[in-house]
């Protein structure tokens, strides 16, 4: 049958480790110092823009974790969301570079769009969407900046312009080095032709 006491000669060899949670601003703080520190090589518009992103990415966060439609469940077991999901934002931010985003801090700020969707929205049942997109109203972090500009303008089908980053088109086409930067919005011809040769190409192999 065995035995349900495990002996103190054996307990020596195991340690159990207790760590509370630290308080939300401490978490932020953390964040602010990361990003602040990539952002003070960008012009002086973009790095003023660390604590708006983390601030925004925080709301947009904690608004999730309270939200009883977006808790996990039998069918929805990957709905947790954590610090991970918030590093994963962040390192998306990291990848950016200066020269790309030169006078264009709008585009960091899709950037920050786009690495929310890609890690918050795209986890989620499309019935859920609203959900989110209504977190995303109440970020007030980016009001400085046109609508149209950062959201793009709808089709004729009232269907908004995808928010596309890539860090492969420059690898393909361009000077060979790794930049994540915004394709085109409205025709993602570059990121078309190369998604379309590439799927030729290994066709053909």
């Amino acid at each position: 049958m065995g035995s349900g006491v495990i002996s103190n000669r054996m307990q020596r060899f195991f340690t159990t480790l207790a760590i509370s949670k630290p308080p939300n601003d401490t978490v932020t703080g953390i964040y602010k110092r990361i990003l602040n520190d990539h952002f003070r090589k960008f012009d002086k518009k973009i790095a003023g823009m660390a604590d708006d992103c983390i601030n925004a990415l925080n709301r947009v966060f904690q608004s999730i974790l309270v939200e009883a439609k977006l808790s996990p469940t039998a069918r929805k077991f990957f709905y947790k969301f954590n610090l991970r999901d918030v590093s994963r934002v962040v390192e998306g931010l990291l990848m950016t570079k200066p020269e790309d985003y030169r006078g264009e801090p709008e585009n960091i700020a899709k950037c920050w769009l786009h690495e929310a969707e890609r890690v918050f929205k795209d986890r989620l049942f499309p019935e859920d969407y609203e959900v989110y997109y209504e977190k995303l109203k109440k970020v007030n972090e980016f009001e400085e900046f046109d609508k149209e500009k950062l959201y793009g303008t709808p089709d004729e089908h009232g269907d908004m312009p995808r928010n596309i980053f890539t860090s492969f088109i420059n690898q393909v086409v361009g000077s060979g080095d790794f930049a994540y930067k915004p394709q085109n919005w409205g025709q993602p011809t570059q990121l078309t032709n190369v998604l379309n040769n590439k799927l030729e190409e290994y066709n053909n192999v």
